[in-house]
């Protein structure tokens, strides 16, 4: 047999192996009774290990974006045509596996919402918006029936993965082994990268509200202001794909106010041109989604993403100082 036909029957059975999983995941997540996010515990046993990413559309997938991406979580290029190496990717679109250092994983990417998930479940009014918002997903798994990988560690390298795969267009994030949810937020991302990307779902209590004239969001607010030539800065070298600036603004329905998340796609003349990343809760003029104009003045904070992968960091997030005492109370 030669070396190319050796790593053809190689690749296949991978990839037999690695699809077969993601039919497993995809009868679990076609089936809302055994796997939502108030789940009990013992129906999760059998759930592969996976972090799904909720999207607001669909999303164009091919192998090159999947390679790339997998370089930036793991430090690894999957583009290797030697037979004998154990780092490859399979798949043109839709569906790719994935191996690395002898453990498998795949990536799909699907259309329609995401039936193992119900609003009703949440008592978070923001994650119930998000899952009947979502029309398409993205999911990360790892074939776990033949790995020695330990479940921590899987979703080390799927939370990794999933992070950089993220983008404006991610909603929320789903851990199918934990049957938990959460935002996906600038703070969501960097625990995805760290050594226990597990706590970035679960936190689905009632949100903490400040109010815009309470004394600890007055400081943040003026704290925010004052740095925010950094965030201009930052935004003006920014590359082209970088999608992680985010700012949050007060928006007004009649005697109700609110303070929702933008993701920024445009600062000019003194205004910042962006789309709310959150449903809101106490409002009904604006919904996620929505195109929104916000002068730099009227910014009550902000926040973006400093380096790639693990040596990534969240500069900004000043109310998170407001808010914390409020939320250990």
């Amino acid at each position: 047999m030669t070396r190319q036909a050796r790593r053809t029957t190689r690749l296949t059975i991978v990839a037999v192996v690695c699809i077969g999983a993601t039919v497993l995941a995809l009868k679990y997540r076609d089936h809302p009774k055994q796997a939502h996010a108030k789940a009990p515990k013992a129906q999760l046993q059998d759930v592969p290990v996976s972090f799904v990413l909720l999207l607001r559309e669909p999303r164009a997938l091919n192998n090159e974006m999947v390679r790339a991406a997998a370089k930036r979580a793991w430090g690894v290029d999957l583009s290797s045509q030697d037979p004998n190496s154990t780092d490859f990717i399979v798949g043109d679109t839709m569906i790719f596996t994935l191996e690395t250092g002898g453990h498998h994983f795949s990536v799909t990417m699907n259309e329609g919402p995401y039936e193992a998930l119900r609003a009703e479940d949440q008592s978070d009014a923001r994650l119930a918006a998000v899952i009947q918002a979502h029309k398409a997903w993205l999911a990360v798994d790892v074939q776990l029936e033949n790995d020695k990988l330990p479940e921590k560690a899987a979703h080390q390298f799927i939370g990794k993965l999933a992070a950089e795969l993220a983008g404006p267009d991610c909603l929320a994030i789903y851990a199918t082994k934990l049957g938990a949810i959460g935002l996906l937020t600038p703070q969501t991302l960097a625990i995805l990268r760290s050594d226990d990307p597990r706590a970035a779902v679960g936190h689905d209590e009632a949100a903490v509200v400040l109010a815009p004239n309470d004394p600890a969001m007055k400081a943040s607010t003026a704290e925010a202001q004052k740095r925010l030539p950094e965030f201009l800065t930052a935004f003006g070298k920014r590359s082209p794909d970088d999608n992680s600036f985010n700012i949050y603004a007060q928006f007004v329905d009649g005697n109700e106010a609110e303070c929702l998340s933008i993701n920024v796609t445009a600062i000019q003349d003194g205004v910042v041109d962006g789309t709310i990343e959150e449903q809101p809760t106490a409002i009904h003029n604006v919904k996620i989604g929505d195109t929104v104009r916000v002068k730099v003045a009227d910014i009550m904070d902000w926040n973006f993403e400093q380096g790639q992968g693990e040596l990534s960091r969240v500069v900004g997030d000043f109310r998170d100082a407001a808010l914390k005492p409020r939320e250990q109370k």
